[in-house]
């Protein structure tokens, strides 16, 4: 009862801010834009993944919605609600996802809309992905800090350890994740380098704006679709589970050669 009173109370602070006419303090420059001037490649995924969150905030704390005059405590209760009022796609009803911000991110999340919107966004389109063979189910975990750059996910299936042998369930967990670890490194080093070396074949006769459309939709290796980790639209396990599903294999660079 406590805590439904609580919270109760902290929707009302919302609901009174919105009304009030006070206008959301914003910092002088985002981590957001901080992230896109260091990587302006990435800008269009970024953006995207902001009005993402924006949607969300619309749809479930409405127009106006400014949580400047709630405590650290009440932002947090109100913004891992909307979190898991966020849905899954139906591939991913199995899966179990551990989440962690820091008391840093939370921080930044309550001072800075637009990476506010980012952390949302980013569990709007990543949950909206849809994996053929998901129905199994995964573990999913996800770490924000205070910054894009400190966003890390990763991600195991639920059946890996059923197997019987000397090898603890938690030895084989972290077998598994050397290995993809391992394998995601190469694969994603083998794309920025086919990226790299597209960029500079065409050099001489391309402009900026024109290398959206050679990595826009299914990347360099034209595996994948238009979601991509190196842009920052959904987690890094995500994209690699997507490129295995779509034939890319586990064995060998990571990338089905």
């Amino acid at each position: 009862m406590n805590e439904a009173s609580s919270f109760s109370e902290t929707l009302s602070k919302v609901e009174a801010a919105k009304t009030s006419g006070k206008k959301r303090i914003q910092p002088e420059q985002s981590t957001v834009d901080k992230y896109i001037s260091k990587h302006p490649d990435r800008k269009a995924d970024v953006e995207k993944m902001v009005t993402a969150g924006n949607n969300v905030i619309k749809q479930y704390l409405g127009e106006n919605y400014n949580p400047d005059d709630l405590t650290l405590e009440e932002y947090k209760e109100l913004i891992n609600d909307v979190i898991s009022k966020i849905p899954y796609d139906s591939s991913q009803l199995n899966d179990v996802e551990y989440l962690n911000i820091t008391e840093d991110g939370y921080k930044q999340m309550k001072s800075d809309p637009k990476y506010e919107a980012w952390v949302l966004g980013y569990f709007k389109i990543d949950r909206s992905v849809h994996f053929p063979f998901g129905a199994q189910g995964n573990y999913h975990s996800e770490h924000f800090g205070a910054s894009i750059e400190e966003h890390h996910g990763e991600s195991y299936p639920m059946n890996y350890g059923d197997g019987k042998d000397d090898d603890s369930w938690w030895e084989k967990r972290q077998k598994r994740h050397d290995m993809l670890m391992e394998q995601m490194a190469k694969y994603y080093e083998k794309r920025y380098n086919e990226r790299e070396a597209a960029m500079k074949k065409n050099a001489g006769r391309i402009t900026v704006t024109d290398t959206a459309a050679i990595f826009g939709s299914k990347g360099a290796n034209n595996t994948l679709d238009d979601s991509s980790y190196l842009g920052g639209e959904i987690s890094a396990a995500a994209e690699f589970f997507m490129m295995i599903a779509n034939g890319g294999g586990a064995t060998g660079d990571g990338a089905g050669n």
